[in-house]
């Protein structure tokens, strides 16, 4: 039987034996390139879930869920100023710290589409520069979806305990913001487009 070379995967699965992780991630990705889930993954007391620890990455939770246990911290964090990553396409809920946590200001060229972030401290937390489209943050703790930078579109962010979605500065284009704690959408320097926001706390848009 001849098979074709087009016809293998050519990302790599996250895995303890391609990503093996340490005392503080489940699973670590030291290597730039595309990788992809399998399966649910389900968090572990005092660890992260995913770690991406090198630039150029993309990361394919293939429709399966990151769930977060008991004392389990961050369901994808990026620690250092990585460059060109990207995450998509799957479902976070229930972690004690955030859904995504980027841990340096100098982070460039991040991308978060098709994610839907619920019941964790906050849903996506990118304080530099980034993209956010297409995502649901619903019922966390704090902020939906924090991004100090950037571009962030096409996203719902309902029923969270603070903002629903904060933009340092940039364009919150095509969201809807309800039931949020205090602010629906709020940008502290940019533009806000088609958007909607109804029976939040404070104000529904702010642009400051």
């Amino acid at each position: 039987v001849l098979f074709r070379s087009d016809q293998i995967e050519p990302r790599t699965i996250v895995n303890a034996v391609n990503t093996p992780g340490d005392s503080g991630n489940s699973f670590i990705i030291t290597n730039a390139g595309s990788y992809y889930l399998t399966t649910n993954l389900v968090g572990v007391s005092g660890k992260n879930g995913i770690n991406i620890a090198a630039n150029c990455v993309t990361l394919d939770l293939n429709g399966f869920a990151l769930q977060g246990g008991p004392g389990g911290s961050s369901a994808i964090v990026i620690l250092g100023a990585q460059t060109n990553i990207t995450v998509r396409n799957g479902t976070i809920s229930g972690w004690g710290s955030s859904g995504v946590y980027l841990g340096s200001v100098s982070s460039l060229n991040m991308v978060f589409e098709r994610l839907n972030v619920s019941a964790c401290w906050r849903g996506i937390d990118v304080p530099g520069g980034g993209v956010v489209r297409d995502c649901a943050c619903e019922t966390n703790a704090t902020s939906g979806i924090f991004c100090f930078g950037g571009f962030v579109s096409g996203c719902t962010a309902d029923n969270n305990g603070s903002y629903g979605i904060y933009v340092g500065s940039g364009i919150a284009s095509g969201c809807s913001a309800q039931n949020n704690g205090t602010y629906g959408i709020a940008i502290s320097a940019g533009t806000v487009s088609g958007c909607f926001a109804r029976n939040n706390g404070t104000y529904g848009i702010s642009v400051s």
